[in-house]
Order: structure tokens, then C-alpha cells, then sequence
């Protein structure tokens, strides 16, 4: 079952569930080790339980994220001006030559302040008078966040058993022939033949083993989109001959028999960054899991849609059932019924003229010849 996290590349999990990622002032940046993070100076009154809620979304995991507890043991000790770097897994204290090792991303880096250091302040100085004011609140603050800010990585591990192929893709790919063994089927560290010989395959090459499952047709046109697939397991290529290649298994989730196909294997994502482009886009569902006839949250399905029409992986749409004109019962006058709204889904992978997605939420079954759109 996929998993949610909102945020600017920070979140927190929770089973199928969302985080929302609040409103911080902080500076987004990057550590040398390569880390992306956020950059808070300490304000009057900042706690690590205040910090931990405004930048991971839940003030109760900052126990587990605070890397300084030895030397911070009371959270409310903190100073105005000490610099705390923040990631998806950790807040620490950083020294003043820390910060000047981060590389900022973010243009208010340049108003930034200095890290305030005990060793070097002047004796009888007034540390209160380098206290930076207090921040307004703002509860509209949110409606000004950009795109930037909303960004959601959805974690979804299940790509590599499944996936879809344009009629292109599926006719133009090589057979599993069989071997020399008696056994019909082939599994993990099995040898076997594949339909690829001399000039088109190299030793050490990996392809992705699947078998055809379903047709995906247009509802209205008719047209084949492309094929679902199961994805069997993947294989390196050991032997080289005129006409054919030996192979060997190097992975399975299921038998592989003669007449499986393959294409050169991909690795497939586990985690999808959305994409708010602004553009309109529209269309209908064409395609539903296998073996079924309609889908739930957490299944993938198919839209008519690909990358000719400008789609790309992350985008989200939400998903609906068109309204219509009906008579009313009363006055006898035709009254349009408003779409309803039933489900939303991410893009996990394009062809040309189709995509495959993930569907995130779903308040009711969905079924081919719903409706998508831009959000």
C-alpha cells in the first residue's frame, strides 16, 4: 500500500495518511554531504517541539529527529540565533562555519544572520539587543505559498511488478524460447533462450521478463492504447549465438515459460515528486487493475492521455463523473447536475498517447469512461 509525504522534500508518515507541512520561515539549502533541507535561526520563545511541528508536521517525533540531545537536554534551552538544520530525518545545531558550508538555494539566504557563538560574543554586551523581532502571525500565510511549497512525494514500491506498453512497445519486443532442461518453467538462477542472437544484445545485458495481461481500448474510439503487463523478473544475458542468447534468471515473482516477452530492463522509481505545471488537461479513464472492472484507492489504472498531450510523471488529476441536464421534478425545467468528484491520481509513467497511474483517493469505485482532470 503506498505511502504519502507533503512538503518541500521534508514529512512525516503515517499509513496511507497525509502530513501536512506547514508555513516556515526558514531557508531552504543544501548540506555538502548533498542533503536537502531548511535552515531555521531560533526566534524568542522557539522551542524544538514548536520547530519539530512547523517543519516535519508533528511536534511528537522531535525526540527521535534531535541528533544534539546530550547537549541540548532541556528543549526549551535553545538560544535566539542558533542555526538548526532540518531534513526529512534530522534537526541538529550547526556551528557558524556549518552554515557557511551550506550551499543555500533559497534567495533570502542573503538576509541572513549571523550564528550566534557563546565564544565570541563581548563581555557585558547585551545579547538581548541581537534578538530579531518576534514573527506576526499570518493565518493567511498558506494562500501565498507557491508550487514550490505543496510539493508531495508519493512513495509507491509496486512499479516493478507491473506495468504498460504501447502496441509499439509490445509487438517489437524479443521471446523466451525454453532451454535444454526438461523443465518447462524457468525461475531464479535458471539458465534459459531467448530470441535475441549476434549484433543486437551484449554479454551482461538485462531485460525485464513479462507476460501480456490485458488490451486497453479506447471506450469510444476503439483504438488500442497498449497492453498491462506483468512483470515476471529479470534476466542477464550469459551466452551469445547467431540467433539466439542463453540467460540466466537473476530474479523472479513468478515462472517464466516459453512465449514471455522481454524489453531491456529499467529500474523503476519508488517515489514520485508531483508536478504542477498549470496547464489544463483532460480526459477519460480507459483502463482498469487486472481482472477487474473497476478501481479502488491504492490501485493503478490507465488514462488516454500521454506525453503528446503533455503529460509527465507527477502530474495529478483529480477524477470525476461528468454532470448532466435533468428535468426537474417540480418546475419541469431542465437543471445541469454538477460534476461529482470522486476520486484523484498521480502519473507514474507515460507512452505516448496513454498513462499510467496511481489513484490516491477514491471515494467511491472508479470505472472506465470516468472523466479526469488538471486540478
Amino acid at each position: 500500500m503506498p505511502a504519502h509525504r507533503w512538503g518541500s522534500f521534508c514529512g512525516f508518515f503515517l499509513a496511507f495518511g497525509l502530513a501536512t507541512f506547514a508555513s516556515a520561515d526558514g531557508v531552504r539549502g543544501i548540506s555538502p554531504d548533498g542533503k536537502e533541507g531548511w535552515l531555521h535561526t531560533v526566534d524568542p520563545g522557539d522551542t524544538l517541539w514548536d520547530i519539530t511541528e512547523t517543519y516535519l508536521g508533528s511536534a511528537w517525533i522531535w525526540p527521535s529527529v534531535w541528533k544534539d540531545n546530550g547537549e541540548i537536554p532541556n528543549p526549551h534551552q535553545i538560544s535566539p540565533g542558533d542555526h538548526i538544520w532540518i531534513t526529512e530525518r534530522e534537526m541538529r545545531r550547526l556551528t557558524p562555519e556549518e552554515v557557511e558550508r551550506i550551499r543555500f538555494t533559497d534567495t533570502d539566504a542573503e538576509s541572513l544572520p549571523a550564528a550566534t557563538d557563546a565564544d565570541s560574543q563581548t563581555d557585558g554586551a547585551d545579547p538581548s539587543a541581537a534578538e530579531p523581532a518576534p514573527a506576526v502571525y499570518d493565518p493567511f500565510a498558506a494562500l501565498d505559498r507557491t508550487s514550490r511549497d505543496l510539493q508531495q512525494v508519493i512513495e509507491f514500491p509496486g512499479l516493478h511488478r507491473m506495468g504498460f506498453l504501447s502496441p509499439t512497445e509490445e509487438q517489437g519486443s524479443a521471446a523466451v524460447l525454453g532451454s535444454h532442461d526438461e523443465n518447462y518453467w524457468a525461475s531464479q538462477e535458471r539458465r534459459t533462450v531467448i530470441g535475441i542472437g549476434e549484433g543486437r544484445v551484449h554479454v551482461g545485458d538485462l531485460f525485464t521478463v513479462f507476460r501480456t495481461r490485458r488490451r486497453v481500448d479506447h471506450p469510444l474510439t476503439g483504438e488500442t492504447l497498449g497492453f498491462l503487463i506483468d512483470r515476471l523478473g529479470t534476466a542477464e544475458v550469459t551466452d551469445i549465438h547467431e540467433e539466439s542468447s542463453f540467460v540466466r534468471i537473476v530474479s523472479s515473482y513468478s515462472e517464466i515459460e516459453p512465449g514471455d516477452r522481454l524489453i531491456p530492463f529499467e529500474a523503476e522509481p519508488k517515489e514520485f515528486v508531483t508536478v504542477y505545471e498549470g496547464e489544463p488537461r483532460e480526459g477519460i479513464v480507459v483502463g482498469m487493475p487486472l481482472h477487474r472492472q473497476y478501481a479502488l484507492r491504492g490501485d493503478v489504472i490507465v488514462l488516454d492521455s500521454g506525453s503528446d498531450a503533455g503529460l509527465v510523471v507527477g502530474n495529478e488529476f483529480e477524477i470525476f463523473r461528468a454532470g448532466k441536464e435533468v428535468r426537474d421534478p417540480v418546475t419541469a425545467a431542465k437543471t445541469l447536475v454538477p460534476d461529482d468528484v470522486i476520486g484523484r491520481v498521480v502519473v507514474l509513467k507515460t507512452t505516448s498517447t496513454s498513462s499510467l497511474v496511481l489513484l490516491t483517493e477514491a471515494q467511491r469505485p472508479v470505472s472506465v469512461g470516468d472523466h479526469f482532470r488538471s486540478l
